[in-house]
């Protein structure tokens, strides 16, 4: 997400994979992101919708999420 001193809300998320030592970009221009509890799913925020995406390289999110009925 942002970096320390960036004048963006909204960054790439990315992680380090161990067996490559390389860092790996999941997708860009995200403002906010939660992992799930067994690491395989995230779920975040692109421009005020939501996505549910695999935590893997280069992924593009296609499908927004309704939340038009939730309270």
């Amino acid at each position: 997400l942002p970096r320390p001193g960036s004048d963006t809300s909204s960054s790439s998320i990315e992680f380090f994979d161990l067996a490559d030592r390389k860092a790996k970009r999941v997708i860009d221009d995200a403002s906010g992101f939660e992992l799930s509890a067994d690491g395989k799913k995230l779920l975040i925020q692109r421009k005020g919708d939501w996505y549910i995406l695999d935590a893997k390289e280069n992924q593009s999110a296609s499908k927004k999420l309704n939340v038009a009925g939730m309270e």
